[in-house]
């Protein structure tokens, strides 16, 4: 491995009446089989067919639920909810991540290198992409180890966007969903995710808001975010409720708060600037919620001091965030805080993580559809007591009329609104007001451009002035990248 990457350290968990004996693929099995699996190159054993089975029989029972009338939903939601965290696959990976509570740091990291075996294999398999790169780099995928594994080149979005379908394979007999970013880039990738991946990612946030006390099959939460056009809705099937904090206001919010009421949730999460927008509406008006939540989760955005202080004021219990990427290559849980930052460790079991250079670099495990191996990320990071604190790009917000601190995670997806851009890329030079630069074949239309103004109108609640200008060129970071937005302005981070 080369002196500037380092693979990161072994996740502190939380124990929760973890479990004595380790599983494997949901079979029970003693520390001294375990001990044995690293005799074989590939440690895991081939996805069964009763697990394939699984996975399409709780894909059809969500579809049926669906489709049936919202009374039936209600009265029914509670038993199928069951059957859904009853996902093989799902409880699989919380038994294997529960399991890892007590391992040592050599168990660990054995487990991780049979995983990382595993996945190398899979890729040299399947796409004719990394088939070259494990050639031309010389490694065996049948027994990668993390030194010759850092020798394989690292992998950036505009060569996953040029190799597209050699990294995307379909796995025969299985869905897939896909997820969009943006990313620091400003240019969007469709990251293709199996139906496995989505059973193995819930199951690593519901482990993690196990720190909390939180129990994936009873616990209640309420969600806080942007998306379709009712103010709450009810998800009885997820035991959760749906705030759309993009039509909130407070000539709305008592209706909304009457809602999440009616809920009862035990437990809040979101966005970190759309729960942040919620509290500040309590605080301005006096409204609080009925019952007092037990902790409130956040997610894909870093947290403010004064983020923080409205959280405690309005909710008066523990705040926790989690770490993530839309491409599924890294998982980092906060384990603390330092200040008013909070500290992170990468679980091992969903990726191997390195830091290079003051970057992270991510390989996924759980996702088999699209693997992306050693990608960059490049969100920086600062080793600290205890794990990382992340400084990357998300960190920055934009600032609105007000003075008031506004993510720019919402703008990484503009929609069909954005269909017609190659790139594109925001400036900011003073509150209120932000400039989009973007660049396209031709020139958009008046129609297209007003189309564009209320996709960007509708991210910022009003808040923003927006403007137009078509580039030949996006401004470059001194380390050559392009930046999801350049802010000119002096903010306290």
């Amino acid at each position: 491995m080369s002196a500037s990457a380092v693979v990161q350290p072994a996740p502190a968990m939380v124990s929760r009446n973890a479990r004595v004996s380790v599983f494997w693929a949901g079979r029970p099995m003693g520390k001294s089989h375990y001990r044995r699996l690293s005799a074989s190159p590939v440690c895991r054993p081939p996805r069964s067919v009763e697990v394939e089975a699984d996975i399409m029989d709780t894909n059809k029972l969500k579809k049926i639920y669906e489709a049936m009338p919202e009374v039936v939903k209600d009265v029914l939601a509670t038993p199928i909810h069951q059957g859904l965290v009853g996902n093989k696959i799902f409880l699989s990976q919380t038994h294997e991540l529960e399991a890892a509570e007590i391992m040592d740091e050599d168990q660990l990291a054995e487990l991780q290198l049979c995983k990382l075996r595993e996945l190398c294999v899979h890729c040299y398999a399947v796409s004719p992409f990394y088939k070259r790169r494990f050639d031309e780099a010389g490694v065996f995928p049948e027994t990668v180890d993390f030194d010759s594994f850092a020798t394989l080149p690292l992998l950036d979005k505009e060569q996953v966007l040029m190799n597209y379908e050699e990294i995307s394979v379909p796995i025969p007999g299985e869905g897939s969903y896909a997820a969009e970013t943006g990313g620091s880039t400003g240019r969007r990738l469709v990251v293709m995710n199996s139906d496995e991946c989505f059973y193995r990612e819930n199951a690593f946030a519901m482990h993690f808001y196990g720190t909390l006390g939180y129990d994936f099959s009873r616990s209640k939460l309420a969600y806080f975010g942007g998306d379709g056009s009712n103010l709450v809705t009810s998800s009885p099937l997820y035991r959760m409720v749906r705030c759309n904090t993009k039509l909130l206001n407070e000539g709305n919010l008592d209706e909304a708060v009457r809602r999440i009421d009616a809920f009862a949730p035990d437990y809040l999460r979101g966005l970190t600037s759309s729960v942040s927008f919620f509290a500040q509406l309590l605080l301005q008006t006096g409204v609080r919620l009925r019952k007092k939540p037990k902790g409130v989760f956040l997610q894909s955005e870093n947290v403010h001091p004064y983020q923080l202080c409205q959280f405690e004021e309005a909710f008066g219990c523990p705040v926790r965030i989690s770490y993530g990427s839309t491409e599924r290559t890294v998982f980092g849980e906060q384990v603390k805080w330092d200040g008013n930052t909070p500290v992170y460790k990468f679980n091992k079991l969903y990726g191997l993580t390195e830091i290079v250079d003051g970057h992270i670099i991510g390989t996924g495990f759980i996702n088999k559809r699209m693997p992306l191996l050693r990608y960059e990320i490049d969100d920086a990071v600062e080793a600290c007591a205890g794990g990382y604190t992340i400084r990357g790009h998300r960190n920055v917000p934009v600032v609105g009329r007000n003075g008031e601190h506004i993510s720019t995670a919402s703008l990484c997806d503009l929609g069909e609104s954005a269909s017609r851009l190659l790139s594109f890329q925001f400036v900011q030079d003073e509150p209120g007001r932000l400039r989009m630069d973007y660049i396209a074949a031709n020139e958009l239309d008046d129609t297209e451009k007003d189309a564009l103004l209320r996709s960007l109108g509708s991210k910022f609640m009003g808040n923003m002035k927006c403007e137009l200008r078509r580039v030949d060129a996006l401004q470059l970071t001194p380390r050559g990248k392009r930046t999801l937005l350049i802010q000119r302005l002096d903010i306290e981070q």
